[in-house]
């Protein structure tokens, strides 16, 4: 009952913004399908197996958002998103936080945009959009180490403030937390004496060659920042991407590279993938991903995943969509499972 009267006053809040702001908008996916592993065997490393039987999931692929911008004159904007997940299946709230997708306010200008809040960390920035796929194909990231508890570098992280320089395809931008402000932990640990700061940094550039070649790249380094006694969240890690396209194909490709000294842990995680536009309203993509990781030399995960999806757009706004993926661990013997998907999504 809290939960739904908070949302409420959001939604409230925003409505009674729209009259001050130069525009706030409401914006979000609904997508609700059903997904189905043929095992359910935990040695897969990675969290590969997934639930065994056919289950219908929001699989954290619906959301929704607002975002503002006010002009403040001679060339500068105030700047807002707040955005959240939720299970569209059963209507409930996604994470134990409100908005933990993103929660930042900011300015925009010439020099580019400065942001404080909560929001994409570098590594997210530069390879998130180097791994196609939906539900059961993208279990993985196509980087960031998948031993939590051995310190992993954030998705998205805390406490920061965020900067950002667009001209002309070229992208730059950085991040740096408050003293143990980069782990996703609800703990009071935020500015705790002897912690340490996190960091990152990401570099892009898109263009064309000719009218149909266009070609995309993209690196990125990201720092944790600790808890002081926590040697968890020291995790580094560094990584590029690149894509070429040929339309209607695309050919891309990515690797990243995470080290965490303390336990001596190295994880390397590679990427490869085919998109492709059969026609105005279907596209298929194939991919590949590897992961291996070692502790003190020792080999502790050697997996790999392949997948395929399709999907077509009933309009600019919804489509249908299905993938199958096939998860691997080569140490374990018997530790595969096949998944597949078939789904619904609606933007607004």
């Amino acid at each position: 009952m809290k939960k739904s009267l908070l949302a409420l006053a959001v939604l409230a809040s925003a409505a009674g913004a729209a009259q001050a702001a130069s525009s706030v908008t409401l914006y979000g996916t609904v997508d609700v399908g059903y997904e189905k592993f043929s095992n359910s065997n935990q040695s897969l490393s990675n969290n590969g197996a997934g639930n065994s039987g056919f289950n219908q999931t929001g699989n954290d692929d619906s959301n929704f958002g607002i975002k503002g911008e006010e002009d403040l004159g001679n060339g500068l904007s105030a700047i807002f998103k707040l955005e959240s997940r939720l299970n569209a299946d059963t209507g409930t709230q996604a994470r134990s936080r409100f908005f933990e997708r993103e929660s930042w306010v900011g300015l925009k200008g010439s020099f580019g945009t400065v942001r404080f809040g909560r929001s994409k960390g570098a590594m997210e920035r530069a390879l998130g959009d180097y791994n196609p796929g939906n539900r059961v194909a993208t279990i993985w990231d196509n980087y960031n180490s998948d031993f939590g508890s051995l310190g992993n570098t954030s998705t998205r992280v805390d406490n920061s403030a965020f900067y950002d320089y667009d001209n002309g395809g070229f992208n730059i931008g950085a991040n740096v937390t408050t003293k143990g402000g980069a782990r996703e932990v609800e703990d009071g640990y935020e500015g705790l004496k002897g912690s340490k700061m996190g960091y990152g940094v990401h570099a892009s550039y898109a263009g064309n060659i000719s009218t149909n070649v266009g070609y995309s790249v993209a690196a990125a380094y990201q720092k944790n920042g600790s808890r002081g006694f926590d040697v968890n969240g020291k995790g580094r890690e560094w990584g590029a991407a690149a894509e070429v396209s040929f339309k209607p194909v695309a050919v891309g490709g990515s690797y990243a590279d995470f080290k965490n000294s303390d336990f001596n842990l190295k994880q390397r995680t590679w990427g490869a993938y085919i998109t492709a536009d059969l026609t105005a309203n279907d596209s298929l993509y194939v991919k590949y991903l590897s992961k291996r990781a070692k502790v003190a030399g020792s080999q502790i995960s050697k997996d790999d995943m392949f997948a395929l999806g399709v999907s077509h757009s009933l309009s600019k706004r919804t489509s249908v969509y299905a993938d199958v993926a096939r998860y691997r661990n080569r140490l374990v013997d018997g530790a595969k499972t096949t998944g597949f998907d078939i789904a619904m999504r609606h933007k607004f």
